[in-house]
C-alpha cells in the first residue's frame, strides 16, 4: 500500500523536530546564561538550524515565544 513508509517518514520527521527543538531550547538557555541577546539570527548562528525552523516553532514552543523577533527579525 505504501502507507507505512509515509507513516515512518512522519515519525522520523517528528523525532528530528523534537531533537531540533531541544537543541534550540538548550541554545536559548546557554545564550541567556551568557547574557547574549537572543534573536532568530543568533540562534541560527549558534545552532546551525534554519531560520525558517525557528520562525515555525517559536509560535508553538513556550520558551521561544519570548524571542523578541519571533516573526523573522
Amino acid at each position: 500500500s505504501g502507507g507505512m513508509k509515509y507513516d515512518k517518514m512522519i515519525a522520523v520527521n517528528k523525532a528530528e523536530s523534537e531533537q531540533k527543538i531541544k537543541k534550540a531550547i538548550r541554545a536559548i538557555d546557554d545564550m541567556s546564561a551568557r547574557g547574549m541577546p537572543i534573536s532568530v539570527t543568533e540562534l541560527v548562528r549558534w545552532t546551525g538550524l534554519s531560520r525558517g525552523f525557528f520562525i515555525r516553532i517559536c509560535k508553538s514552543v513556550r520558551d521561544l515565544r519570548k524571542l523578541s523577533n519571533c516573526h523573522g527579525g
